[in-house]
């Protein structure tokens, strides 16, 4: 198995954080975000914030929204933050 992002996001089994997790790390009750998304907070050493429903589009072949969003600590790229495990910082 591949090595992981030191600041990967995990959730109670130490397993990466997925949308469940994540609506669960930010108190949100049933399972859709606010439309209005939700302002950055802290959650294990990472920015974490929600885009609202009415953003434009991510870059990407399939054009998906990816409505949780990160900043990696080392770098500072903003990516998907259920992604943050894969990411590899470019710092050259």
């Amino acid at each position: 198995m591949a090595t992981m992002n030191p600041h990967t996001i995990v959730n109670e089994r130490n397993w990466p954080a997925h949308n469940r997790d994540f609506l669960r790390f930010f108190e949100v009750k049933g399972t859709k975000w606010p439309d209005e998304g939700i302002e950055p907070i802290v959650i294990q050493n990472v920015w974490v914030w929600v885009t609202p429903r009415n953003a434009p589009l991510t870059k990407g072949r399939s054009g998906m929204k990816h409505r949780v969003i990160c900043s990696c600590p080392d770098c500072g790229r903003d990516l998907s933050a259920a992604r943050l495990q894969q990411h590899v910082c470019k710092t050259a």
